[in-house]
């Protein structure tokens, strides 16, 4: 297990001190104590100097800009099906981070004996979760407390952010049953659970779960997630006017858009009702649009691009018991491996989709003739861009492309052989070697288009205002990836955007070649220490 120190854990129960529970307490580099616990804790979590130098450099003399808001939650505390104490913890970077981490802790709250840890690296992304190690961990006693300790660096030349959060509560007796009847599958076969929205009236899409038809919902996307069950707790429900069941929830979109909250002038309290030992919530999928939907709505967000959404919803139920007077469980996506809690009910991930390529675009069919990619659907079949193999259309999606001051510009390629493109910067190409992100290809570099390979005449940023659009496609002749030919170029599904994302961050090849050479060491050691889990 973990070595963390008696030392060090009254020096954290000190700075904690006042801190209502549940909260957290931003660490500040400048204060002598703060420093030292910072260094012990980095310590603790493997990260000392010789590995970190420049995290433990900006604790000396800290970057003038600041960083990020950071956003932590304690998703789930107690005992786990074996008996061992067990936490988990969400620890989310506003507009990303090149560099995050964390360490949790699960003590006894009587005696501060450590019952169980873990700790967790990110590199790129903006989302953190740390769960402790069932394997390694303690039986769970009567009261515990879990800690998180962990740090955020948006880029190099930003002030990293360091913090502390903790809740203390009783652990739970043996009784609750939670029964989630939505969102689950209906009708998709991977690994999340999807949700389609932005679409035209009448689509249908037999990979998707759920469906609104919501076409005025492109920007900045509104993200609806259905939430229905019931729960049977151990205690009686103690809940008045004045003492009413507190209802956490937020989406933490895995990419630069970090973490979201219910649409403002959502009722969230409404559909959620208690009687007797039983709490009951219904926010349906009615099939509705945005504007007449009872199922959850969450804060707008721009530019949404990442098809994986994290989901977590938290009831804190008044129960008719004087040692435990509130009751806490959770119902979350799923994330780390490792042994949740009774309290703890966990669910697939939600998926939406990627959207690049411009309104307009023309996409070379399987028989040969082209259509706009905004009139295509599930009934298509497409060529299928790398290889003569016909592609059937699994999915699509739509949003806006906005942009923001210069700041997310769309490219426009053009070949030697005519071709020309306009699409985002983050959208996969096919070339010869492989998928190249867009943003990374110069002029000379080679693509492959429908006449076969060719040269790039240039690739220039251009201004776009409009909608833009994607596919997600069958995978054929044996490749890891989707793709199709757009206005004669072949770029890459939404699956392929998806897996070009996460494996561009954790390229050295891309990603050093962007950094100071004094941040190389911690980009290096941070990899290793994601890669180790």
């Amino acid at each position: 297990m973990i070595d963390v120190s008696n030392d060090v854990k009254a020096r954290i129960a000190q700075v904690l001190s006042g801190v209502p529970n549940g909260q957290g307490l931003t660490l500040d580099p400048a204060n002598a104590d703060h420093r030292s616990l910072i260094t012990d804790l980095l310590a603790a979590s493997g990260k000392g100097p010789d590995r970190y130098p420049a995290l433990h450099a900006a604790l000396a003399s800290p970057p003038a800009a600041a960083g990020g808001e950071v956003d932590a939650s304690i998703v789930d505390l107690g005992r786990d099906r074996g008996g061992r104490a067990t936490s988990r913890t969400w620890i989310a970077s506003r507009g990303g981070a090149y560099l995050s981490g964390a360490l949790t802790m699960v003590l006894d709250a009587g005696t501060g004996k450590l019952l169980a840890a873990g700790t967790a690296t990110q590199v790129g992304g903006n989302l953190v979760q740390v769960a402790t190690r069932t394997a390694r961990a303690l039986p769970a006693t009567g009261k515990m407390q879990a800690v998180t300790f962990y740090h955020s660096q948006q880029a190099p030349s930003t002030a990293p952010t360091f913090a502390l959060t903790a809740t203390t509560q009783a652990t739970l007796e043996d009784g609750l049953t939670v029964n989630v009847t939505e969102p689950v599958q209906t009708t998709s076969q991977g690994p999340y659970i999807v949700i389609g929205e932005g679409r035209m009236p009448g689509y249908t899409n037999p990979d998707a779960d759920y469906t609104y038809p919501s076409p005025a919902n492109v920007y900045p996307d509104r993200l609806v997630v259905p939430f229905v069950g019931n729960a049977t707790l151990p205690y009686e429900t103690a809940v008045t006017p004045e003492n009413p069941i507190g209802m956490t929830t937020k989406l933490y979109v895995t990419s630069a858009q970090a973490w979201t909250t219910p649409y403002p002038g959502f009722d969230l309290s409404g559909p959620v009702t208690a009687s007797g030992y039983d709490v009951t919530w219904s926010y349906p999928f009615d099939n509705q649009t945005i504007e007449t939907t009872a199922s959850i709505q969450y804060t707008q967000l721009a530019n949404l691009n990442d098809p994986v959404t994290d989901f977590y919803y938290q009831f804190n139920v008044p129960v008719d018991n004087m040692f435990s007077p509130i009751l806490t469980f959770t119902v979350c996506s799923q994330d780390v491996p490792g042994e949740p809690s009774e309290n703890c009910t966990v669910i697939k991930d939600l998926q939406y989709w990627w959207h690049c390529v411009a309104e307009g675009t023309l996409v070379r069919l399987a028989d040969g003739s082209e259509a706009p990619i905004e009139t295509l659907d599930n009934r298509s079949v497409v060529h299928s861009g790398a290889g003569p193999e016909p592609a059937p259309v699994i999915a699509t999606s739509r949003a806006p492309h906005h942009d923001y001051d210069g700041r997310d510009r769309a490219l426009k390629l053009r070949t030697n052989g005519g071709h020309e493109l306009v699409l985002s910067a983050g959208h996969a190409v096919v070339t010869p070697a492989g998928l190249v992100t867009a943003r990374d290809l110069r002029a000379g570099d080679t693509v492959l288009t429908a006449s076969g390979p060719d040269t790039l005449a240039a690739c220039d940023p251009v201004a776009y205002e409009g909608l833009v659009y994607n596919l997600r496609v069958t995978e054929t002749g044996g490749r890891e990836f989707g793709a199709y030919l757009a206005n004669g170029i072949a770029v890459g599904d939404h699956l392929a955007q998806a897996a070009q994302y996460r494996a561009r961050r954790h390229s050295p090849q891309h990603v050093l070649p962007t950094l100071p050479a004094t941040h190389h060491q911690d980009y290096l050691s941070a990899l290793a220490d994601a890669t180790a889990g």
